[in-house]
C-alpha cells in the first residue's frame, strides 16, 4: 500500500468536498455539533488550496482524506466562550 501526502490542487476539489459532506453527515449522525452552518465548504477548500494550505493524503493512487494546515491566526478562534 503506497500512502503520501502532496499539496492539493484545484482539480481534486470535487474529492476533498464529497470527503468533507461524508464527515459532516458522519458528525452530524452521531450527535457532534460541529459545522452547522455549512462551513467550511467548497469555497473555503478553494480559497485552502490557491493558498496552498491544503494537503491531500493519497492512498494508493486515490484521495483518502485532507487538510488544511493554516497557519495565521483564525478570526473564528480569537475569543472562545463557553466552548461556543
Amino acid at each position: 500500500m503506497t500512502k503520501y501526502l502532496r499539496k492539493a490542487t484545484l482539480d481534486d476539489l470535487p474529492t476533498i468536498t464529497q470527503i468533507f459532506l461524508e464527515a459532516k453527515a458522519f458528525l452530524k449522525a452521531s450527535g457532534s455539533p460541529q459545522w452547522p452552518n455549512g462551513a467550511p465548504n467548497q469555497a473555503t477548500f478553494k480559497e485552502d488550496i490557491q493558498k496552498g494550505q491544503c494537503y491531500v493524503l493519497i492512498v494508493d493512487d486515490q484521495i483518502g482524506g485532507m487538510a488544511s494546515l493554516v497557519l495565521d491566526p483564525d478570526p473564528n478562534y480569537q475569543v472562545i466562550y463557553e466552548g461556543s
